[in-house]
């Protein structure tokens, strides 16, 4: 599913998503946080440990993430919660 680097959710909040730049990171190369939705997004997404709901890291190619059943549980929302 394509994300932007904010994406709003039907209950107020936001979900953040941040790419990594390495080759690396392999299979989980896209971290993705739920915040409350008066949170300004940051450059990493490890300053946003105060405001933090969840997160997790899951894998992203060529824009596409990764939005599995197993991805949207671990955040605790449902794509139908996306505002696209």
């Amino acid at each position: 599913m394509r994300l932007q680097k904010e994406t709003k959710l039907a209950n107020g909040n936001k979900l953040l998503a941040f790419w990594a730049n390495n080759a690396g990171r392999g299979r989980d190369n896209c971290t993705l946080i739920v915040v409350p939705g008066h949170v300004e997004r940051k450059q990493k997404s490890a300053q946003h440990d105060d405001d933090l709901i969840s997160w997790t890291r899951t894998g992203s190619w060529g824009g596409d993430v990764n939005l599995s059943k197993a991805v949207c549980a671990r955040l605790r929302i449902k794509k139908t919660d996306l505002m696209v």
